[in-house]
């Protein structure tokens, strides 16, 4: 897995849909991208983590969504695409106490691996909290 450069990424894209329309596609775990400063942290080596991408990513919900809006006859939904494999950041997780899922290190910013395995090294700094 060759980590990617640093400029400043945005984590995630809203394709604007019709602006009556009452849904939005939701596309939170389509992407494999980590950024080099977070691959830098990861402590797992390129096949580990070529196996646990593989493992957490909901591959090609992207491409599903996308030709669900392109098929839908009136008022094109809106989505909201998740730019940065959920190893980076979960977007549909809690920043806080109030994720169960930090307990095993699922959080908004995954430490673990899906099989319990240390994701992070030492060093991994929580996302702040107001």
């Amino acid at each position: 897995m060759a980590a990617e450069p640093d400029e400043a990424p945005t984590s995630f894209t809203t394709v604007p849909g019709d602006p009556g329309s009452p849904w939005i596609l939701h596309v939170p775990h389509a992407s494999t991208r980590i950024p080099a400063a977070v691959r830098a942290r990861i402590v797992l080596d390129d096949a580990q983590l070529d196996a646990e991408l593989r493992a957490m990513t909901d591959a090609h919900t992207d491409r599903l969504a996308a030709r669900t809006s392109e098929r839908a006859a009136s008022r094109r939904p809106w989505a909201f695409v998740n730019g940065l494999s959920r190893l980076v950041v979960d977007p549909e997780r809690f920043p806080d106490e109030r994720e169960v899922m930090n307990r095993v290190g699922m959080g908004a910013v995954y430490t673990r691996t899906s099989t319990g395995a240390p994701l992070r090294g030492a060093t991994h700094r929580r996302l702040a909290t107001s």
